[in-house]
């Protein structure tokens, strides 16, 4: 079962600001309103899942669950929360984000602390930097499991 902390009790955690074409900064560079999106995967035995949840800056929210087609770890469940997640807010126009993960490495990679091990990550991080990039800003938050 795929879990989301309710978005008024998410603690600080490592803070990380991934800017496309501005400054690194905590302050936003633009008057854009803030989303919050969620993500977080899994795998078992049973499979895969991974989950995803939207908040525009009004508190409307968005949920979808998507199972991946193929024999994923762990780390892939996660990417695909990431990367569907990623997806779903260019749709909506976004222009600045704040992503929780619980996913130590994902969020580490994204940052460029962790490097990508093996073929299948690599194609991930990239993936994800990607779609990155055509916001104006996105902050990547590691959130505490459970």
């Amino acid at each position: 079962m795929l879990e989301f902390p309710p978005h008024q009790e998410v603690e600080p955690g490592a803070l990380v600001v991934i800017p496309s074409t501005k400054e690194v900064g905590l302050e936003s560079q633009n008057s854009a309103p803030w989303w919050s999106l969620f993500v977080d995967g899994a795998s078992n035995s049973d499979g895969a899942g991974a989950g995803i949840e939207l908040i525009s800056f009004e508190a409307h929210k968005i949920r979808r669950g998507t199972h991946p087609a193929f024999h994923a770890t762990n780390n892939d469940a996660e990417y695909e929360a990431l990367i569907n997640g990623l997806k779903l807010t260019v749709e909506t126009k976004v222009e600045n984000l704040n992503v929780f993960s619980d996913s130590m490495i994902v969020v580490y990679q994204i940052n460029g602390g962790y490097q990508a091990k093996g073929p299948r990550t690599e194609i991930y991080l990239k993936c994800a930097q990607r779609i990155i990039v055509r916001f104006n800003e996105v902050r990547m938050e590691l959130i505490p499991r459970g």
